[in-house]
């Protein structure tokens, strides 16, 4: 949205001591910590506006002020040299209401006026890049938008906290992501109160292209796949259910086996609600787990999921790319390796 309104973007983060006031040393836990900083073309080098006469505690009071109007208002404010700065306070809970009422459908009209600057500023970096996204219309226009949102950087992950994600795999010894030959998306718990249609996925539904392929590529090497979770031990009961042995091992064939490995990360998912009131060490713990999750989720050979959890949508999200074959087929445009039976919904990356 702050690209598409040509605005810069600058994320403020709850104060550490607003969070962790009874600890020492605190873990950092704001989105600013966990990604990488380097995101100028983003914010475009602003600081937190007026944060002299503007607090955390203000701008969040402004912004839940702003929740309960159709369309939010700019809030005005001066900063320290004098100047005045236009402000849009959104916060997570806001977002999509105002992305629907205000945002949604301008980005998607085509023909139109505001198409090629915001391709420029998502980080077209070539002028057929921009002149190619206008005339996308629908998923696929979602999917461009993803692939350059992830081109420019902005998934990366902050450095401090991918070591300590490596610390944790070694800890419980859990195989690199790139060993991984699937990652399967799979709410059990709190995801699906979203998603119904989630609980009418079985193992077998992710599974299927191995089934189809097992004679084409008849192979005796067992494939590794990792079960992304909310619910681990709903999970570790269905691959009891699908045939697994103790050590979550199973047979189809001489072409076609599989060894299961249930996630890490289905506390946090839980701990990371508005209800849980924990240590910051341990929330810390369940950020490193998530992103152990969604490391997975990128780097495994093949990703199997419907997209019904944030995690499984940035996941799909960040292994687009553009097809490096020049094509006039629109559908053909952005490559995605995610297997599905058509159930993905179109929208917004990470939507």
């Amino acid at each position: 949205m702050a690209t598409f309104a040509n605005k810069a973007l600058v994320v403020l983060d709850m104060p550490h001591d607003a969070i962790c006031a009874d600890e020492k040393d605190p873990k950092n836990l704001g989105l600013y910590d966990v990604l990488e900083r380097p995101k100028e073309w983003l914010s475009r080098g602003c600081r937190v506006p007026c944060a002299t006469t503007h607090s955390y505690a203000d701008w969040n009071e402004i912004r839940q002020g702003m929740s309960q109007m159709v369309e939010p208002v700019e809030h005005v404010c001066s900063n320290d040299n004098g100047r005045e700065t236009r402000v849009f306070p959104i916060g997570g809970d806001n977002v999509h209401d105002f992305f629907e009422t205000n945002f949604n459908e301008r980005m998607l009209q085509r023909p139109s006026p505001f198409a090629y600057d915001w391709a420029v500023r998502l980080g077209a970096s070539e002028p057929h890049e921009a002149e190619l996204f206008t005339q996308l219309q629908g998923e696929v226009m979602w999917d461009y938008v993803g692939v350059l949102l992830v081109r420019s950087g902005i998934l990366l992950m902050n450095e401090d906290v991918v070591a300590d994600v490596w610390k944790y795999f070694k800890k419980i010894k859990m195989p690199t992501p790139k060993n991984f030959d699937g990652a399967i998306d799979f709410p059990r718990g709190n995801d699906v109160l979203n998603d119904p249609a989630a609980k009418s996925f079985k193992l077998e539904h992710y599974l299927k292209h191995y089934y189809d392929n097992q004679k084409k590529a008849c192979t005796r090497k067992q494939k590794q796949i990792y079960i992304s979770t909310d619910d681990p031990k709903k999970a570790f009961q269905e691959v009891k259910a699908f045939g697994a042995n103790g050590k979550l091992r199973f047979t189809v064939s001489k072409c076609l086996s599989f060894r299961f490995v249930v996630g890490l990360a289905g506390s946090a998912r839980k701990r990371n609600s508005k209800d849980f009131t924990g240590s910051c060490a341990a929330r810390y713990g369940d950020i490193v787990k998530d992103i152990g999750d969604y490391m997975i989720m990128r780097k495994a050979t093949t990703f199997m999921g419907e997209i019904h959890t944030d995690l499984g949508r940035l996941a799909r999200t960040d292994r687009l790319i553009l097809n490096p074959k020049e094509t006039t087929d629109f559908s053909k445009l952005v490559i995605s390796d995610t297997k599905t039976q058509g159930n993905i919904h179109p929208g917004p990356p990470g939507w």
